[in-house]
């Protein structure tokens, strides 16, 4: 097949990936895979061809010269009189994800120590009739904060983030305290949602965003009628599993980054199944030797 026929030279300059970033090979490779698949028919191709044109997609590169920074700035704006502490937003399922990695990269790069950050997954996920001798620690580690900074990567339908501070209510103080969200990506419509349920609260809720998003249906470049080409892509012909067509609660988002696929983007990028495979890759369980092998052979290519 001729290399240009799905312009991949054009979707590989859309998603701002250049030579000198090292996550290039792995994703070019992906999306070369993808359209050279022959089991997936020119349609199915089309369709996703479109959606990358309007995908936005986060380097390492990006993320550690202009995200952590941006993180930086914001927190160097903060008044010193207030005293903060970091924290990553955390659910059940995860004790570190991408939120704990990001959290990381901003303490390296700015040299901050561990007594500067609450590790809140093992205080607010344990079950209730488990004894947590850390609580009582943290509830007066954050009696003399002013303010509790939570850095994470994505947020998607913002359930996960209301879920969070449902649970930073029901075991901790907030009367008074500042809860400042710096954010990689979300929408607007989130963040005014969120902002809106928890107007009336002791406690008050700032956001910081790097890069506001939209979803399929607010995209002004795409036609009306490709949502439903879409979801028939998704529902009848990849057969995506129901909780995740058109993305985790219909989230239809159109991002991702050199780490991971959030399940809130459109499956029909991410999906894999006998004879699908999307050219993004949303990380699940895997044997850490091959792909650290996988890693070092693209690492060793001139």
């Amino acid at each position: 097949m001729d290399k240009d026929t799905y312009n991949i030279g054009k979707i590989l300059k859309k998603l701002k990936l250049e030579d000198r970033d090292d996550d290039k090979p792995h994703l070019e490779s992906n999306i070369r895979n993808f359209f050279n698949n022959a089991n997936i028919d020119a349609d199915t191709k089309n369709i996703v061809k479109n959606l990358m044109y309007q995908f936005t997609y986060f380097s390492k590169r990006e993320i550690k010269e202009q995200f952590i920074p941006y993180i930086g700035i914001t927190v160097s704006n903060i008044s010193t009189d207030v005293k903060i502490i970091f924290s990553n937003i955390t659910d059940k399922q995860a004790k570190y994800n991408s939120s704990s990695h990001i959290l990381s990269l901003f303490l390296d790069e700015f040299n901050l120590p561990n007594q500067n950050v609450l590790n809140l997954h093992h205080i607010l996920f344990t079950t209730e009739y488990e004894e947590n001798p850390l609580l009582e620690k943290y509830k007066k580690i954050l009696e003399g904060k002013n303010s509790i900074v939570f850095i994470d990567d994505f947020v998607g339908s913002g359930n996960t983030l209301k879920n969070f501070i449902e649970e930073l209510k029901r075991n901790f103080n907030l009367h008074g305290k500042n809860l400042i969200f710096i954010i990689l990506t979300l929408r607007k419509e989130i963040e005014e949602e969120i902002k809106k349920t928890y107007i009336d609260e002791e406690f008050h809720i700032e956001f910081y965003v790097y890069n506001y998003t939209c979803n399929l249906i607010e995209n002004l470049y795409l036609d009306s009628n490709f949502y439903n080409q879409v979801k028939r892509l998704e529902r009848d012909k990849i057969k995506v599993s129901k909780n995740y067509i058109l993305g985790y609660d219909r989230s239809m988002l159109l991002v991702g980054s050199y780490r991971n696929t959030p399940n809130n983007t459109l499956a029909s990028l991410w999906w894999e199944n006998r004879g699908y495979k999307g050219p993004f890759e949303r990380k699940r369980e895997i044997n850490p030797i091959q792909d650290i092998r996988k890693k070092m052979s693209y690492g060793r290519k001139k």
